[in-house]
């Protein structure tokens, strides 16, 4: 394996924003995966670079996953089992599994990235998700380079999230995802964007699994830029959920809403709540098409931010936060950001010199970094209290020791608490019976 210095990350995220990683591997095997996290545990794992915005240097081991392969693992008359390796190419394996008649992913094709990525987000579109053909996930633990597997009920799979963006976050790398998909009698979701209107006007009535995948490019194509061709990350901000109370209310104001409807189960009952699309909250609040500099809001699709050509990740990130106040001004809805924000308190480690022993040099992570700020200001403020406790002190004993009701100065010599034996004053000369005569105008 051949570890590189100060490579640019511009190339290997669809942002295109130009970032560079102090040290840069490109891990081709499981063996090499395991051989590195073995040597290096301060690194930074990076794969088809789909899902993340970075606003700064990455100053540790860039580890970029291109494990390759699919494997079938057992088959049926109506279902096959597949292993699919997390380097590959997310639409590329998307194309292969129609290619063979295997139904259940036609609805995600042209999403951009890795396989290895897709159960962290829970990629999902058109009214559908991966969780619901994932079987399993395999990993390696990053502390012990050992192999470790979750099922789908081990995921905890939720709406564009999972155990891997939360609980299990930059402690596992994922390494291959295996699929439960069907090979007759498909299950067809047509029913949800524009995928019906645009099986009609191919005048297609027994859509196929290639015809609804036909559909979803064409109208991902005419929505969606090309990350080739302009830098963005797809999707930047989750569609919100509201309850019926806010969907009412805001339906009131705005009576063309679009809007979905979503049953949420709460232990004892289930819930109507309204999945508002943000793209439209975006639209409306006057954004869609928008340019801010290198930056903007592309002029097809509102919910997706661009990079027209050398814009930083905080410009994007910046523009992202006045979004995300303007929606919740106008509509009293919070967008939450879907992209993975890189930034300098997510992912870089903080550089110190620490005197144990001999000076070494120590990465804290960010909550032990907050930390040891927290314990330095500690120290400081207890040195201050100190310190102005002492001034304090001076100030009353000066108090305590004046001399006919006036202040005698600095002069040590008058003062019976500091001039017990009688000496004379370092500063005048004096003795104590002669302070009378001291002709200090600071005494005076």
């Amino acid at each position: 394996m051949n570890i590189q210095q100060n490579i640019s990350l511009k190339a290997y995220n669809t942002f295109g924003i130009d970032v560079f990683a102090k040290r840069f591997v490109s891990v081709d095997s499981l063996y090499n995966l395991q051989k590195i996290l073995a040597q290096e545990k301060n690194i930074f794992l990076l794969s088809g670079g789909s899902n993340m915005l970075l606003t700064q240097n990455i100053n540790k081991l860039v580890v970029y996953i291109n494990i390759k392969g699919i494997s079938v693992d057992f088959e049926n008359e109506n279902e096959v089992f597949l292993t699919v390796n997390s380097g590959e190419n997310w639409h590329e394996f998307v194309v292969w599994c129609i290619s063979q008649n295997y139904g259940g992913l036609e609805n995600l094709s042209l999403i951009p990235g890795r396989v290895g990525t897709s159960p962290i987000q829970n990629i999902g579109a058109y009214g559908v998700e991966v969780k619901n053909v994932i079987t399993k996930v395999e990993a390696i633990d990053i502390n012990t380079a050992k192999r470790v597997e979750f099922s789908n009920a081990d995921c905890a799979f939720g709406y564009r999230n999972s155990i891997f963006k939360n609980d299990l976050k930059g402690k596992v790398v994922i390494t291959s995802v295996s699929f439960k998909l069907s090979k007759k009698q498909h299950q067809l979701h047509t029913n949800y964007g524009a995928i019906e209107q645009q099986l009609t006007a191919k005048n297609i009535i027994n859509p196929t699994i290639k015809d609804i995948s036909d559909a979803v490019i064409y109208i991902r194509k005419s929505k969606l830029p090309d990350p080739k061709k302009i830098g963005n990350s797809g999707s930047f901000f989750k569609n919100p959920v509201i309850s019926s109370e806010k969907f009412i209310k805001l339906q009131e104001k705005h009576p063309t809403i679009p809007f979905y409807k979503v049953e949420a189960n709460n232990n004892t009952a289930n819930t109507l709540s309204y999945k508002i699309p943000a793209g439209w909250l975006i639209e409306t609040a006057g954004f869609k098409g928008k340019r801010f500099g290198d930056c903007g809001v592309h002029e097809n699709q509102a919910l997706v931010l661009v990079n027209y050509n050398n814009a930083q990740g905080n410009d994007i990130l910046s523009l992202a936060k006045k979004i995300q106040k303007t929606i919740l001004d106008t509509f009293e809805i919070k967008l939450e950001i879907e992209v993975n924000n890189i930034s300098y308190f997510s992912w870089f480690k903080y550089k110190i010199q620490l005197n144990i022993g001999t000076k070494q040099n120590y990465f804290l992570s960010k909550k032990e970094y907050i930390c040891t700020i927290k314990h330095f200001t500690m120290k400081l403020i207890l040195l201050t209290i100190g310190l102005l406790a002492l001034g304090v002190a001076g100030i009353a004993i000066k108090i305590w020791a004046k001399k006919d009701g006036e202040f005698a100065g600095t002069c040590a010599s008058q003062n019976p608490v500091l001039n017990k034996d009688g000496e004379a004053c370092g500063f005048c000369g004096k003795t104590p019976d002669q302070f009378q005569d001291c002709a200090e105008p600071s005494h005076n």
